[in-house]
Formats: C-alpha cells, sequence, structure tokens
C-alpha cells in the first residue's frame, strides 16, 4: 500500500473497508459494468455522454452492455 501512498493506519484501515466492501467481503473477484442505459447515465453522467450511454449500456430484450468499452471509458486507461 505504500507505494500507492496509503501508509497511515487509519487509511491502510479505511481502503481495507472500502475494497472489502466493494467486493462483498473479497468474494468477487470480478467488477461488473453490466449497466443498463440510465444506470450508467445516474452512475457516470459526468463521464459519459447520453449518446455513449444508449450505444454502450443494457437495454432489457434488446442490447448487451458493452461491458469492456464502458470500462476503459470510465477508468480512462488508468
Amino acid at each position: 500500500m505504500s507505494e500507492f501512498g496509503i501508509t497511515a493506519p487509519l487509511d491502510q484501515a479505511m481502503f481495507i473497508a472500502q475494497t472489502g466492501h466493494e467486493s462483498a467481503g473479497f468474494t468477487v473477484l470480478k467488477e461488473s459494468f453490466n449497466y443498463s442505459v440510465e444506470a450508467l447515465k445516474k452512475t457516470f453522467g459526468k463521464r459519459l455522454t447520453t449518446y455513449q450511454c444508449e450505444m454502450l449500456g443494457r437495454i432489457d430484450g434488446r442490447q448487451v452492455a458493452h461491458q469492456p468499452q464502458i470500462a476503459n471509458l470510465v477508468y480512462g486507461g488508468r
């Protein structure tokens, strides 16, 4: 953790708690980007355009979510 600037014990504890929460107690090892169009707009509306949300988001019965593309846009190569 220290190489990422997480050196204080409280910061380390908060990091572990947050990652544990986001991974269902470290039981989920793969992140899902199976967002509907509306969920993309709500969650990432500042990073994605309406057009991107409509092209990449899931529309039940019509279109699957384009998860790799969503992840690349949201994380921006980070």
